[in-house]
C-alpha cells in the first residue's frame, strides 16, 4: 500500500507540472504531446524506453520507472492520469488542430489509396492487360493474321468483363 500511495504522489507531481505547462503551452510542448498520443498506438519498447528517458529529462518529471513491469504501462499510466485531463487545453490551440488535421490527412490519403487498390486489383489489372493487348495488336501490321486476331480477341473479352463487372457492381449497389 505504501508503493501505491507514493506512486500517486510523484503522479500527483508530474500532473502539477502539466497543469502549469498546459496553461500556456509552446509550440514544442504541443508536438511532444502529439508523439505521446501516437507513441501509444504503437507497441514498440524500445521506442517507449527512449521517449520516456527524452520527456522525462525535458520536463524534469520524478523518476518512476522502479513502479512499472513495462515502459509501456508507464507511458499509458502518465498519460491517462497526468496528460490526458489537459487534452481540452491543448485541443484548442490552433497549432495542435492544424498539425493533426494535417497528419491525419496524409495517412487518409494513403489509406484511400491503399483501399481503392486492394477492392479494385482485378479490375485495374484487367483494364492494364486490355490496354496492352490493344497496343500489340494496333502494332501487328498484318490486320488478317492470327496474332492480330489473337491479341484483339483476349483484348476485347477484357473490355466485355470490364464492361459486366461495372454492370454489376451499379447493380449490387442499387
Amino acid at each position: 500500500m505504501k508503493k501505491i500511495d507514493e506512486l500517486n504522489n510523484e503522479l500527483k507531481k508530474i500532473f502539477d507540472i502539466f497543469d502549469k505547462i498546459t496553461s500556456d503551452p509552446s509550440d514544442d510542448f504541443v508536438d511532444d504531446y502529439i508523439v505521446y498520443e501516437r507513441i501509444l498506438s504503437d507497441n514498440y519498447e524500445k521506442i517507449d524506453e527512449g521517449f520516456w528517458h527524452y520527456f522525462r529529462n525535458k520536463y524534469n518529471l520524478p523518476k518512476i520507472d522502479e513502479y512499472f513491469e513495462n515502459s509501456y504501462d508507464l507511458l499509458r499510466t502518465v498519460f491517462n492520469k497526468c496528460l490526458h485531463p489537459f487534452y481540452l487545453k491543448l485541443d484548442i490551440l490552433p497549432n495542435y488542430g492544424f498539425e493533426y488535421e494535417r497528419n491525419s490527412s496524409e495517412f487518409e490519403k494513403i489509406w484511400k489509396m491503399s483501399r481503392f487498390f486492394s477492392n479494385n486489383w482485378i479490375t485495374i489489372i484487367s483494364f492494364v492487360l486490355m490496354i496492352t493487348f490493344f497496343v500489340i495488336s494496333s502494332s501487328i501490321e498484318d490486320k488478317n493474321s492470327f496474332d492480330y486476331d489473337v491479341c484483339m480477341s483476349i483484348a476485347t473479352g477484357f473490355l466485355i468483363s470490364l464492361i459486366i463487372s461495372s454492370i454489376n457492381k451499379s447493380h449490387k449497389k442499387g
